[in-house]
């Protein structure tokens, strides 16, 4: 799409889809007690993953210009470390919403965390067959380690490797083909809303008694 990646704007979309513990219809906790409206707190409020697909990096090193003078190799730009890559990609995005949570919480709430709470860390993302339905159904992974006090967060991950470089497609007009078929990136992504929220809630469960 560009000739100069230094002189290149790209309007990229990508699409998420939020789970919830609840289906996002019905609390059945809430509903058997007949209390519709209350929080129990037994069932987490944020959404328990973020089903998430983006265009792949070498997608958008190609479209932008960048592999005209540079060498793009998809085992370098969005394999994950575990199969001989450079960087687990969704880990990164888990990490900025596990940050991002950290930041955002009050001083009292993070110091009560800080000394009580199952600390969140991010592992390795993990690999599920390449095929659409693999993927929508291997959920994010929490690995709890109560004798460490630590929660491990793994994001599942697809991509495909970017061989319809574009425009490519049919067209439904001259000037404005279909999206690539390729050249994607799935994760199942941490809700930065639920980092929130384990921090408050859940990941205080363990030490931290709301009675102290």
């Amino acid at each position: 799409i560009c000739s100069d990646p230094n002189d290149c704007t790209l309007h990229i979309t990508t699409d998420t889809q939020h789970i919830y513990h609840n289906s996002g219809e019905m609390d059945v906790w809430r509903w058997s007690w007949s209390s519709p409206s209350g929080d129990t707190g037994f069932l987490p409020i944020a959404a328990k993953e973020l089903k998430t697909k983006l265009k792949s990096r070498e997608a958008v090193y190609e479209a932008s210009g960048y592999a005209l003078t540079h060498a793009v190799n998809v085992s370098e730009t969005d394999l994950p470390t575990s199969q001989g890559g450079t960087g687990d990609r969704c880990a990164e995005i888990n990490q900025k919403a596990i940050d991002y949570a950290l930041n955002s919480i009050g001083s009292t709430t993070l110091n009560r965390f800080q000394n009580y709470g199952q600390s969140i860390q991010v592992g390795e993302d993990i690999k599920t067959c390449v095929a659409g339905p693999c993927w929508i159904w291997d959920p994010l992974r929490w690995k709890t380690d109560d004798d460490a006090g630590t929660v491990t967060v793994s994001s599942v991950y697809m991509f495909t490797e970017n061989y319809n470089v574009y425009p490519c497609g049919e067209a439904q007009t001259k000037s404005e083909p279909i999206p690539c078929s390729t050249g994607f990136h799935y994760c199942k992504l941490l809700s930065p809303a639920q980092a929130v929220e384990w921090m408050y809630v859940d990941g205080l469960r363990l030490k931290y008694s709301g009675y102290k």
